[in-house]
C-alpha cells in the first residue's frame, strides 16, 4: 500500500510540472530559438506589418461573449479564420498584431489551411492589461535573435509643455501595458533591427488620455534610446494621428505628442511616403462608426491611429494601406486594415540557393555597431526577461516533493481551474523621470 502512494504522488508531481510548464509555453510564447532561421522566399527585402485584429479571442470569460462583438465560439473561430484570409493575402513577413489572447490564438491562426505552410512562427509576452486582457503578438518568418520582452517602466505625467487641456489637477504614471519589443539579425542589414510593437490607450482627442499616451510614448521611447547601434521599427495601433499626416477624415488633428516623442530625430512615419500623405486619398487604417449605423460610411468614418515608425538609417518603400475587405459590423474581420512596407536589405546577400529554413548567424557587435563575432546562444534583452521553465519545474518539484497525494491533488485542482481565468496580475514598475 505504500509503495502505491508513493507511486501516485510521483504521478501527482509529474501532472502539476506538466501544468506548470504548459501555462509558461502555451499561453505565451516569448522564447527565441537558440538559432534563428530565415523562411523568407524573398530575401531581397523584409516585409513588415501591423493589423488590429480586433478582439482575437477563444477563452476568456466574457469573449467570445457579452464582452466582444463574437457572441460565441462559433462567430470567435469565423473571424479568426477570416483574419488569416488577411494576413496570408497581405503576405508581409513580419507581422505585429493587436488586440491578441495569447500565443494560444495565434497558433490557432497559423493551424489553419491559410496560413498553415507559409513559414510564420508565433511570439508573444504577456502583457498587464487586466480590464481587456488583449496582448500584442508577432507572426514572423524571421526567428527573432533575442527574447520577446517589454519593460515594465512608468512614466510621469503631465509632461512639460504639453498642450492636451486636461482638466486633471494632479500628477500620476503611466506605463503600456500592452506592448513587445525583440531584435533581429537580418541578411542584408548592416546592424541589428530592434521591432517594438504597441499598443497606446485609446480614443485620439480625449484630454486626460492624451497626458496618459504622452507619458506611454516616453516608456517606448526609452526602449529606443537603450538600443544604440540598432535599426528601429515600431509599429502598431498608436491611436493618435500624425500631424503631418492628412488622412481621409480631413479633420485628424492630434493634440498630443505622442508621434513626435517616439519619433525623436531618427525614425519617420513610413505613411509619409504614400502617394495620398497630402491629400488624404486612400490614407486610412481604422474604421470609426461615428453615426453609429454599424455601417462604413468611409469619408469622416476612415483616419489613421495605426502606423508604422522607421529608423532614418533604413531603405524602405511601397507603404500601403490594405484596404482588401469591407468594415462594417457584419465583416466579421476587424474595424483596422492592415499597413505594411517593404524594408530593403543589400541584394547581393540574397544571391545563390537558399533552403526554405536559412539558418542566420547571430552576431555580437562592438559600441560602434561594428560584427565581433557569432553568437551560437542569442543574447537576452535586459528588460523583464520570462523565468526558465526548467528551473521553475526544478523549485515547483522540491517543494512538492514532501507532500502528501490529497495536497497534491489539490493543487492539481487549483492549478487546472486558474489555467481558464484571465491574469489579474500587478506589476511594480519603476519610474522614468521627464
Amino acid at each position: 500500500m505504500k509503495g502505491l502512494m508513493g507511486y501516485r504522488l510521483v504521478v501527482c508531481l509529474v501532472i502539476i510540472l506538466v501544468l506548470v510548464n504548459e501555462g509558461f509555453t502555451q499561453n505565451f510564447c516569448p522564447t527565441a530559438p537558440s538559432f534563428v532561421q530565415d523562411r523568407r522566399s524573398d530575401k531581397s527585402q523584409v516585409v513588415v506589418s501591423t493589423f488590429n485584429t480586433e478582439w482575437s479571442f477563444l477563452s476568456r470569460s466574457n469573449c467570445p461573449g457579452n464582452g466582444c462583438p463574437w457572441k460565441d465560439i462559433t462567430q470567435a473561430r469565423i473571424h479568426l479564420s477570416h483574419i488569416a484570409d488577411k494576413i496570408a493575402l497581405v503576405n508581409a513577413d513580419i507581422y505585429v498584431l493587436e488586440e491578441v489572447e495569447n500565443c494560444v490564438v495565434l497558433r490557432e491562426l497559423l493551424s489553419l489551411p491559410q496560413l498553415a505552410t507559409k513559414g510564420y512562427k508565433p511570439y508573444m509576452v504577456q502583457g498587464t492589461d487586466t480590464a481587456t486582457g488583449q496582448n500584442v503578438g508577432i507572426l514572423t518568418r524571421i526567428d527573432p535573435s533575442t527574447n520577446v520582452s517589454r519593460t515594465t517602466a512608468r512614466a510621469s505625467w503631465p509632461i512639460a509643455g504639453n498642450t492636451c487641456k486636461s482638466n486633471k489637477n494632479n500628477e500620476g504614471t503611466s506605463g503600456v501595458s500592452k506592448h513587445l519589443y525583440t531584435t533581429f539579425h537580418i541578411p542584408g542589414l548592416d546592424r541589428p533591427l530592434l521591432l517594438v510593437g504597441l499598443h497606446l490607450l485609446a480614443f485620439p482627442t480625449t484630454a486626460e488620455r492624451c497626458i496618459e499616451r504622452e507619458a506611454q510614448a516616453t516608456v517606448i521611447r526609452e526602449i529606443i534610446d537603450q538600443h544604440p547601434n540598432h535599426h528601429v521599427i515600431v509599429l502598431g495601433d498608436f491611436n493618435d494621428y500624425d500631424k503631418d499626416l492628412v488622412d481621409e477624415s480631413k479633420v485628424s488633428i492630434p493634440t498630443s505628442r505622442v508621434i513626435p516623442i517616439i519619433k525623436g530625430s531618427e525614425l519617420v512615419n513610413a505613411a509619409l511616403t504614400h502617394p495620398g500623405a497630402k491629400t488624404g486619398l486612400g490614407v486610412y487604417s481604422s474604421w470609426w462608426d461615428k453615426n453609429n449605423n454599424c455601417k462604413d460610411d468611409a469619408g469622416a468614418e476612415h483616419t489613421v491611429i495605426d502606423h508604422i515608425l522607421v529608423s532614418k538609417s533604413l531603405s524602405f518603400n511601397s507603404f500601403r494601406y490594405e484596404h482588401i475587405f469591407k468594415a462594417g459590423c457584419e465583416s466579421n474581420v476587424s474595424d483596422h486594415w492592415p499597413v505594411a512596407v517593404n524594408i530593403r536589405t543589400r541584394s547581393s546577400l540574397a544571391k545563390g540557393p537558399t533552403t526554405p529554413e536559412q539558418e542566420i548567424p547571430v552576431t555580437e557587435t562592438d559600441a560602434d555597431g561594428e560584427v565581433v563575432g557569432v553568437l551560437s546562444h542569442p543574447s537576452l534583452p535586459v528588460y523583464d526577461e520570462p523565468s526558465s521553465n526548467v528551473h521553475t519545474s526544478s523549485v515547483v518539484f522540491t517543494v512538492l516533493a514532501g507532500l502528501g497525494f490529497s495536497s497534491c491533488l489539490l493543487i492539481v485542482v487549483a492549478l487546472w481551474i486558474s489555467k481558464r481565468r484571465p491574469s489579474t496580475a500587478q506589476e511594480n514598475q519603476p519610474i522614468i523621470s521627464v
